[in-house]
C-alpha cells in the first residue's frame, strides 16, 4: 500500500523587509513595498499628457484624417485621440474612459490604465490623464463653400402660384430626412429656393429626393468655365431648374375631358386632396378618388380654378348621412351594405335622386373621414345679419358635426373663364352652389409645439413689401392650420415640443393621450373621436437631452496613480491574473 502524506499549502509566502523603507511586505521580485515602487518608477512619463485635435467650427467635424463627423466622447472620436498619444506602444493599455467636461471649454480628457512590466519581472499598472485641447481649424470643404463662385451646381427649384405652402412643407421634409446637409447654400426666392452643391452628383441625389415627394419636371443645363485640351478636361457648372406642379392640396380643379376620362370616367370637377408622388384627387360631391401621376400631369397640363385663398368659411347647422350605390368604374372601395341600388350622379339631378332613405343600401365609402352626407350651412360672415343658408352634398359626413367651422368655395359669387363653353358638364349653372373642402380646427395662439426652419438667406431681388411679408405670414398660419387638422400629413414631418410650456399644461388623467389642441369631449365626439388631433405622443424634444455622467471612479486631474504588484510567483502559487488588453483601433477589450 502506498502511503499518503497530507501537505497544508496555504499558497502564502514568506515576509520580507522592503530594501528601501524597511517595512515587512511579502516577498516580491522587486523586493520592494508599494510604495517604494510608486515612487520610484513611473511607466506614464513617456505618455504624452496634453495632446491636440483640430476640430471645424462651421460643419463640426474632426480631423481624423481626413475630416469627419464624430460626437463628443464617442468611441469614434476616442480612438483619434489615442492614435494622437505618443508613448502608447511602450505600454500595455488596459482601459480608457472619458472625463466629463464642459461642452464650450474646448477641452476633453481620457482616463488611461495601462500595464508595464519595470524590476524582475514585476508588472506594475498605473492611471495617467491625458487632456486634449480642441483648436478650430477651417476644413476644405467649409473653405471652399465661403469662396465665391465655388459651386459646380445648382438646384433652383420653383413653383409658380400665389403662396408658399408647398416650400412650407417641402422645407419640414427636408429637414426630417436632412437632404440638405450637402448643401453649401440655401437661397430663398418669391417663388422657390436655390440650393448650392459642391458637385453635379450631390444635386441628383437631391433631385431624386424631390421627385419621390413632389411632382416635378426638371431641365438641365450647363456652363463651360474652363478647359484643359491637353488633358481633354474640362469644368462645367450645372443648372437644374425643378419645376412643381402647379397644385396645391384643397385646390378646386377642372380636368380635361380626355384625362378624366382615363380615370375611370371620374367627374371633371374634383378637388386636390393629397399631393405626394402624384396628385391625389377625390370628387366632392360622389367620394371617388384617383391619382394623377406626375407623366399625365404634364401629358395633360392644366391650372388650378380656385385655390385656398378663395375659402370661405361656413358654420355647420346641420348634417344628413346619404346612402348611395357606387358605379361599376369608380375608384371607391367595397360596399358596405347587403345589396346596392343604382343612383344618379348627374349635376342636374336633384336632391331627391341622390338621397335613398332604405336600409337595404350600404355607404359606398369605407373610409373613415370621407361619407356623403348632405349638409346644412350658413355663412360666418352671415350670422347675425341675415338667414341665407345652403344645403350640398359633401364628402366629409364623417368628420364634420353641428356647429363646425368648414371652409368650401363659394360657387354662387366666384367668376371665371372657361374656355369649353359649349360643353355641358361646365356650364357654370349646373355648378353646385357650394362645395366644402375640409374642416377648420379652432386654433389657440399657445401652440404646444413648433417647427424648425432652414438656415436659408433671402436673396438680394427677393425683398417683400408689407403686403406681401403679412400674406407671406397668412400662408404660413393656414400651413400650421393644416397639419393641425391633416394626422396623414403631420406623420410626414417632425413636431417638437415648445420646452416652455411643458411645465405649465394641465395634469391629465392618461397623459400619453392627452390632446394639445381642441376642446373638451362631449359623448358623442367620443363615439365619433376625430383622430386628426395633434397628440403628445407625436412630439419630439425640441432640446437634445444629454446623457447623465456615469457613476464611475473619476480621479482627479493629473497623474493620479494607483500602483499595484503583479507577483509572477504568487500567480503559480495562488489564483490566476485576467489581464484584459485593451485595441483601440477596434475599441474593444480582447
Amino acid at each position: 500500500m502506498m502511503a499518503t502524506h497530507d501537505h497544508n499549502h496555504t499558497g502564502t509566502l514568506p515576509s520580507m523587509l522592503c530594501c528601501v523603507c524597511g517595512i515587512v511586505i511579502q516577498q516580491n521580485p522587486s523586493n520592494m513595498c508599494v510604495s517604494c515602487v510608486r515612487n520610484t518608477v513611473d511607466i506614464t512619463t513617456e505618455i504624452s499628457k496634453k495632446v491636440t485635435i483640430h476640430s471645424c467650427r462651421s460643419c463640426g467635424r474632426f480631423l481624423a484624417p481626413p475630416w469627419q463627423s464624430m460626437a463628443l466622447e464617442s468611441k469614434e472620436l476616442m480612438t483619434v485621440c489615442l492614435r494622437k498619444v505618443t508613448g502608447l506602444s511602450k505600454v500595455k493599455l488596459i482601459d480608457a474612459v472619458w472625463i466629463w467636461t464642459e461642452p464650450h471649454s474646448l477641452r476633453l480628457k481620457i482616463k488611461l490604465t495601462v500595464q508595464k512590466e519595470v524590476i524582475n519581472g514585476a508588472v506594475l499598472q498605473q492611471a495617467s490623464v491625458v487632456e486634449f485641447v480642441i483648436r478650430n481649424q477651417q476644413c476644405k470643404a467649409c473653405e471652399a463653400s465661403f469662396a465665391q463662385g465655388n459651386w459646380h451646381a445648382i438646384v433652383q427649384v420653383r413653383q409658380r402660384v400665389p403662396h408658399k405652402r408647398t416650400f412650407f412643407f417641402l422645407e419640414q421634409l427636408i429637414l426630417k430626412h436632412e437632404s440638405h446637409m450637402e448643401c453649401i447654400k440655401i437661397e430663398t426666392y418669391r417663388d422657390g429656393m436655390d440650393f448650392y452643391f459642391q458637385s453635379k452628383n450631390q444635386a441628383l441625389r437631391f433631385i431624386e429626393f424631390l421627385n419621390g415627394n413632389v411632382p416635378t419636371k426638371m431641365k438641365y443645363s450647363r456652363k463651360l468655365v474652363s478647359a484643359d485640351k491637353s488633358d481633354n478636361t474640362a469644368n462645367f457648372k450645372h443648372n437644374f431648374l425643378v419645376d412643381i406642379v402647379p397644385i396645391c392640396k384643397d385646390d378646386m380643379l377642372i380636368l380635361p375631358k380626355e384625362l378624366a376620362r382615363n380615370l375611370s370616367n371620374i367627374s371633371r370637377l374634383v378637388l386636390a386632396k393629397r399631393i405626394g408622388s402624384g396628385i391625389h384627387i377625390v370628387d366632392p360631391l360622389t367620394g371617388e378618388h384617383s391619382e394623377i401621376s406626375t407623366d399625365k400631369y404634364w401629358r395633360h397640363s392644366f391650372k388650378a380654378v380656385m385655390t385656398s385663398r378663395s375659402l370661405i368659411r361656413y358654420v355647420v347647422l346641420n348634417v344628413e348621412p346619404i346612402l348611395t350605390s357606387a358605379r361599376p368604374s369608380a375608384k371607391i372601395g367595397k360596399i358596405r351594405g347587403s345589396k346596392a341600388g343604382s343612383v344618379s350622379r348627374g349635376r342636374g339631378a336633384s336632391m331627391d335622386s341622390v338621397s335613398i332613405m332604405g336600409s337595404m343600401l350600404g355607404s359606398v365609402i369605407t373610409d373613415r373621414k370621407l361619407r356623403l352626407a348632405e349638409v346644412t350651412l350658413a355663412r360666418e360672415s352671415d350670422l347675425g345679419v341675415n338667414d341665407t343658408q345652403f344645403v350640398c352634398v359633401s364628402h366629409l359626413g364623417n368628420i364634420l358635426r353641428e356647429g363646425d367651422i368648414a371652409l368650401g368655395y363659394d360657387f354662387t359669387t366666384t367668376n371665371w373663364n372657361i374656355e369649353e363653353e359649349e360643353d355641358q358638364v361646365l356650364n357654370k349653372q349646373q355648378f353646385p352652389d357650394l362645395i366644402l373642402v375640409r374642416k377648420l380646427k379652432e386654433t389657440k395662439q399657445d401652440r404646444k409645439w413648433t417647427l424648425r426652419k432652414l438656415d436659408a438667406s433671402e436673396a438680394a431681388n427677393a425683398q417683400l413689401s408689407s403686403a406681401e411679408q403679412a400674406a407671406h405670414e397668412a400662408d404660413y398660419e393656414a400651413f400650421m392650420q393644416e397639419l393641425e387638422s391633416d394626422r396623414d400629413m403631420r406623420s410626414k414631418l417632425n413636431l417638437y415640443k415648445i420646452t416652455d410650456t411643458r411645465a405649465t399644461k394641465k395634469p391629465s388623467a392618461a397623459e400619453g393621450g392627452m390632446e394639445v389642441e381642441g376642446t373638451e369631449e362631449t359623448p358623442r365626439d367620443r363615439r365619433t373621436l376625430d383622430e386628426d388631433e395633434v397628440r403628445l405622443d407625436e412630439l419630439l424634444d425640441d432640446l437634445a437631452l444629454e446623457e447623465a455622467a456615469p457613476e464611475a471612479d473619476v480621479e482627479e486631474e493629473g497623474s493620479a496613480i494607483a500602483a499595484a504588484i503583479v507577483n509572477g510567483a504568487a500567480a503559480s502559487a495562488g489564483g490566476e491574473q485576467s489581464v484584459f488588453a485593451f485595441d483601440p483601433a477596434g475599441m474593444k477589450f480582447v
